[in-house]
């Protein structure tokens, strides 16, 4: 696990302009690799906004002026907590202390013969769905410009150690200085706290450790290169997404930086890779805020809820039927019976009448005609948290689970895509059942019968060859497109590599775990973006990252977890690039497994914890 190490851009004159994300429970800084405009401000409790684009933005940018001209950084260094821009005389620190405070270091490297302006331009406006306007004011006291909103009752005070000057004009905070100086950003707000100025380094220094000690004793891998940087990546990925949320909670949020919030589905999709990963209680305290909101809905699981609390889609259907998969999911890890026992109101819900025998209403695909018919990926979602119904039963025997009726559902909704959803002349499956009719929209779905391993062998020989009209028009040179508008996301890849495994296509499934690859740091540095091919998509997605996780493990190496144990479920010779392949540390109930691959082979050690 890469617990301690700097990532270094290249050191080249013209960056690339990609966005990173430093963020406390409160505040936020979006910056760019080249020091273009970014943002700072902070999050508003009881407003419907996110985490990092929240009502209120109080600076436009941070940047470094000398003799009047923008300074361009020779090179970048990111941290977990903080950011470095490297110049030839001096260097420029970012760091959070995790929730109300930004500290900003200049440090020079040599003597500085001219004069260095850190410059943040301010720029209050409203963003999101904020009502009110902004009405700010400014005020200085000694050493600090204070920056006041009166609509939000809300301020930020900008404070130098002393080794510069200090002044305010035009919209512009300037510390000019020829020495190393450090500016103290202080977010007051609802959940404010107050360090001492001569402690808010410690605090960022204190942050950042906890941030790494929090990726120890987790599934580490090593071995070939391309696969354990990518492995060891996401599991920091899902850990930066990880978050603690004023009055909603703490767990995992989708992505950032336009949705920090929770999903629904992402966390079903996500669940695999935060277990595998050792995030045990952070899927259980995600898992937590989704059922404290479906409670007061009967039982229905939300689509979305923003990091403040605010509850912005109720959910669709899908999200219900995947409940009984997730809550499985815990248990399968855990071995803990409460974890089933304590949910069973929730589960019983997502087997009411009104979902039993009813697949019909919103699948995950958000298209203009969404709802109007049978999606198939509810459909195959429900058969699998059917499946999980009864393994939930085989250990908890409810007399409120009819058995013999969710066995016959299994059998009936089976049937129905390999009958009615199949269709020969495109040599896919259906997306949408409609008016007694199949459709092909193009959308990535189509291949979950495969990744389910509900469709026949033929089924997947007819599909997986350049004559058919459903591949040719899913497929491209990025992986699996998952719309109509050819966008190709990661997690729409990793459905189609488990969907080539389960049928032994071990050359195409290599071929698509390379893609995603690929795709890392594309929009944003070591991150698992949400799109592909599109900057428009957040640039780093939890399922992303974790459904990575769970090709490597799951599908590749063919580590499952079953009951008390974790066991090898081989069913084709591993690829050679795997061999060598070694995971420590992977937690199972009250055992640590280490793994390795030899000779296209999985052996394995554990101890009991």
């Amino acid at each position: 696990m890469r617990s301690e190490m700097t990532y270094i851009l290249p050191r080249t004159k013209k960056q690339d302009g990609k966005p990173f994300v430093l963020s406390g429970r409160s505040s936020y800084y979006i910056g760019y690799n080249d020091m273009k405009p970014a943002g700072l401000g902070y999050h508003i409790e009881n407003e419907m906004n996110g985490l990092w684009f929240p009502p209120i933005r109080i600076f436009k940018w941070i940047t470094l002026e000398r003799n009047g001209r923008s300074m361009i950084p020779e090179y970048v260094t990111t941290d977990y907590t903080s950011v470095s821009f490297g110049f030839r005389e001096l260097s420029l620190k970012l760091s959070t202390t995790g929730d109300n405070y930004f500290l900003i270091e200049l440090t020079k490297e040599i003597e500085i013969t001219e004069p260095v302006r850190i410059i943040l331009e301010i720029g209050v406006i409203p963003v999101w769905y904020s009502q009110l306007n902004t009405d700010f004011s400014i005020s200085k006291l000694s050493g600090s410009i204070i920056i006041s909103e009166k609509n939000y009752r809300q301020s930020i005070t900008a404070s130098s150690d002393g080794n510069g000057v200090l002044t305010y004009n035009n919209n512009r905070i300037v510390i000019e200085t020829k020495d190393s100086t450090t500016v103290n950003i202080k977010i007051e707000g609802n959940e404010s706290t107050n360090i001492s100025p001569a402690n808010i380094k410690k605090e960022a220094e204190n942050y950042r450790h906890q941030f790494v000690e929090s990726l120890r004793s987790k599934t580490t891998i090593s071995g070939n290169t391309s696969i354990s940087d990518a492995f060891d990546l996401a599991v920091i990925n899902l850990r930066w997404l990880f978050l603690n949320m004023n009055n909603t909670g703490r767990g995992v949020v989708a992505g950032y930086p336009e949705f920090p919030w929770l999903f629904g589905i992402d966390t079903y999709y996500s669940s695999g890779g935060l277990l595998i990963a050792g995030m045990n209680d952070e899927y259980e305290n995600t898992l937590k805020v989704l059922e404290k909101y479906a409670r007061k809905e009967g039982g229905r699981i939300p689509h979305e809820i923003v990091s403040n609390g605010r509850v912005f889609n109720m959910g669709n259907r899908v999200e219900t039927v995947v409940y009984p998969t997730m809550v499985w999911n815990l248990y399968e890890y855990s071995g803990n019976i409460e974890h089933l026992k304590e949910r069973e109101d929730l589960i019983l819900s997502s087997i009411s009448p009104a979902i039993l025998h009813d697949v019909r209403g919103n699948g995950i695909m958000e298209d203009p005609k969404a709802g109007n018919g049978i999606d198939i990926d509810t459909v195959c979602n429900y058969i699998e948290s059917m499946n999980s119904i009864l393994k939930i039963n085989s250990v908890v025997h409810s007399d409120k689970i009819e058995v013999k009726e969710i066995e016959e559902e299994i059998r009936e909704k089976t049937r129905f895509i390999r009958k009615d959803m199949w269709m020969p002349e495109i040599n896919g499956f259906a997306d949408r059942y409609k008016d007694g009719l199949p459709q092909f929209n193009g959308f990535w779905t189509s291949v979950l019968p495969f990744s389910f391993n509900l469709a026949s062998k033929e089924n997947y020989a007819n599909f997986a060859t350049e004559n058919s009209k459903a591949f040719s028009r899913l497929m491209s040179s990025n992986g699996l497109k998952v719309d109509q508008n050819g966008n190709v996301m990661p997690n729409g890849n990793s459905m189609l590599i488990k969907a080539s495994l389960n049928y032994g296509d071990v050359n195409n499934a290599l071929k698509v775990l390379h893609m995603n690859i690929d795709a890392i740091g594309r929009y944003s540095n070591y991150c698992f973006p949400e799109i592909i091919n599109n900057p428009s998509g957040c640039f780093i997605q939890a399922w992303s990252a974790a459904l990575f996780i769970e090709n490597i493990i799951y599908d590749f190496l063919g580590i499952y977890p079953n009951g008390k144990e974790l066991e090898i479920n081989r069913r084709f010779s591993i690829p050679e690039e795997f061999e060598g392949l070694r995971i420590n540390g992977m937690k199972h109930r009250n055992r640590l497994y280490n793994f390795e691959v030899c000779d296209r082979a999985v052996s394995y050690s554990r101890n009991i914890i």
